[in-house]
């Protein structure tokens, strides 16, 4: 789920009605609203708002280079010249070039780290086996038998499409379809393996055995694991070290901010060139045959849609039964549904012959795949508005603080407040207390910036009114964060009730790992959710409701709209941000970035170092907001 909305619940929104909010991506304020009018699904307008323009028109993209490949394919000479002069043994280069550019950026997307997580669900790591080993080619098989049982190299030629498990081009999908892309890269792994070693007993055992077994015509195939190993390496392996290197390497030179927010943004429109190129290629190089063979076509595309659409649905529903995420169901109905298409190509080309009816019926399979794919990619995000999913499973990582904070174990982070306690009951954690206790003064060069704020802060309690402080910084990872959770801790402390503390960013992405673990270094009980941006309830002291931490933009719902003031923590953001909507007061207040130590032995030094001298900052500046009330 979009952690970014969590924490905006509004008043009077029900359980059920807080559930779509956050596992839709949806507005708060207005689906609340919405709900209360019995307007309960999300309207095409809305999503289409979400998009960007190039993703709005992905379909019309698509189709468009599948229209100009088919006009291509009607020049006289170009298909034959670019398949002769461009094709070795039976690898076309430009389409394997496509390939692997178009899987690349998604595969350099994947956070690694986390991928061991994903085999600890076994119940969809078995289900994907049975899917793709055992439901998948019997069903490929009947479809065969009811629709070419007299074509019998029609029939060799859909069986292999339906032996080769999508290694490939799934990853794209399930990109484009929002999925887990670490259950993704984990399933294309298992497929790969299971490939390697199965698929040429597989392809003896459903085009010799057991067609001879049923009295049908049969076919001797010869496939090594040599070749299935080749296949794999060029169309998987190759991508993979790519992104694997990529995420390693620069990320570790340039930090997971930088990496994941510029480097992975710069190259992911190369995924959708890459893909209009291979379709286009693909068509103008087939796309003449199929118009000209419209019949065999059909035979063959017959049973392919069904076998598509079948196996995406069982796959996606099954999984939705067994409680998983959207993510987790559309990442399995898709690595089900899809196929190798390349691997199926190479054998039917060598067992077959190029122009035997085996290997026209395996280069249709693409052909149909790829418009039919795109389908489910619709369907799924339609499913994803339409029905209910589980929220993801949040993750308690509890430290050993010494400290004890009264939570109940039972309770969810989306419930309300902890119940209130007796100021005399409260015990706060150490470090809030040597830091408060601390006569070390405020940073000299921030001094004038801290007066500020606690004007602001003395301005509006005399007033009877709220204090809200919106701590900024481009990520909202690291330095916005940190002073979020000082802040509110430190209002708490001193008796502050009426200040209230926020941050955001220019910029989503998450609260860095780096910044959790030094918070709960420093004493604060952490509990964490899960997914690409969880949220994080920070506990700073028995019987006070925790901080609710994760990266968000500054005008997400659950920061204040008007009359607050916006603290920056960070030169960029204040660059990015040369006007805030309904602030009261802006001020600079910039610390030096924890980040560029990330990946270095001393990270949790200077970590820890920022963390404190942004604790001592604040409690000096409320200190003042006590001497002047």
């Amino acid at each position: 789920i979009n952690a970014e909305y969590m924490g905006a619940r509004p008043y009077g929104c029900s359980d059920e009605c807080w559930q779509e909010v956050v596992t839709k991506q949806l507005d708060a304020e207005s689906w609340c609203a919405r709900v209360q009018q019995g307007q309960t699904h999300e309207s095409a307008g809305d999503v289409a708002k979400k998009l960007s323009f190039v993703d709005r028109y992905l379909t019309l993209w698509i189709f468009l280079a599948l229209g100009l490949g088919l006009a291509l394919g009607f020049i006289p000479g170009l298909p034959d010249f670019v398949d002769r002069s461009l094709t070795v043994n039976t690898t076309c280069v430009p389409i394997a070039i496509g390939l692997i550019l178009m899987m690349y950026p998604p595969l350099a997307k994947v956070r690694y780290d986390e991928i061991l997580e994903v085999f600890k669900d076994w119940k969809i790591m078995v289900l994907s086996l049975l899917l793709n080993f055992a439901v998948g080619p019997v069903l490929m098989f009947v479809l065969g038998i009811i629709f070419l049982r007299n074509e019998p190299e029609y029939f060799s030629g859909l069986i292999l499409i339906g032996l080769a498990r999508c290694i490939a081009m799934v990853i794209v999908w399930n990109d484009l379809a929002h999925g887990s892309l670490e259950y993704c890269a984990a399933l294309v792994a298992f497929n790969s393996i299971f490939q390697v070693l199965l698929y040429s007993v597989y392809s003896y055992f459903f085009l010799t055995v057991l067609p001879d077994a049923m009295g049908l015509a049969s076919a001797t195939v010869r496939v090594t694991l040599g070749d299935v190993a080749l296949s794999v390496f060029i169309y998987l392996g190759v991508p993979f070290i790519m992104g694997f290197l990529s995420w390693l390497l620069i990320r570790r030179w340039k930090g997971d901010d930088w990496y994941f927010n510029k480097f992975v943004k710069a190259i992911s429109p190369l995924t959708l060139a890459a893909l209009l190129f291979t379709i286009l290629l693909m068509f103008m190089l087939q796309g003449r045959e199929i118009i000209l063979h419209i019949v065999p076509v059909l035979l063959v595309a017959v049973p392919l849609l069904i076998y598509f659409f079948l196996m995406f649905l069982v796959a996606f529903f099954i999984a939705k039964a067994l409680k998983g995420t959207y993510e987790k169901c559309v990442t399995l109905a898709l690595t089900a549904a899809s196929n190798n298409f390349e691997l199926a190509i190479a054998v039917a080309v060598a067992t077959f012959g190029l122009h035997s009816r085996a290997a026209f019926a395996a280069v249709v399979g693409p052909l149909v795949e790829i418009p039919v794919m795109i389908a489910l990619v619709m369907i799924a995000l339609a499913l994803r508005n339409r029905l209910a999913f589980p929220l993801s499973v949040l993750t308690r990582r509890l430290s050993s603080a010494p400290f004890s904070v009264l939570v109940d174990e039972t309770r969810r982070p989306l419930d309300g407040p902890a119940a209130s306690t007796p100021l005399a009951a409260i015990t706060y954690l150490p470090t809030l207390q040597q830091v408060t206790s601390s006569s070390t003064a405020a940073s000299p060069h921030r001094e004038r910036s801290l007066n500020e704020i606690a004007s602001y802060i003395s301005q509006r309690l005399r007033s009877g009114e709220d204090a809200n402080l919106v701590f900024i910084c481009t990520h909202n990872a690291r330095r916005s964060q940190l002073a979020q959770v000082w802040a509110a801790a430190l209002a708490h402390y001193h008796k502050l009730s009426r200040v209230q503390a926020f941050s955001g960013g220019t910029e989503v992405t998450a609260c860095h790992p780096n910044t959790v673990a030094t918070l709960t270094a420093q004493g604060f009980r952490v509990i964490s959710g899960n997914g690409p941006n969880p949220v994080h309830e920070v506990y700073f002291a028995t019987g006070a409701p925790p901080v609710k931490c994760w990266s968000k933009r500054i005008s997400n719902p659950h920061n204040p709209v008007h009359d607050f003031c916006a603290i920056f923590t960070c030169g960029a953001a204040q660059e990015a941000c040369p006007a805030v909507a309904g602030v009261a007061v802006r001020v600079s207040l910039p610390y030096e970035d924890p980040g560029q130590s990330d990946g270095s032995e001393d990270w949790p030094a200077v970590y820890a170092d920022r963390s404190l001298e942004i604790a001592r900052d604040l409690n000096h500046m409320f200190v003042a907001v006590l001497q002047g009330l």
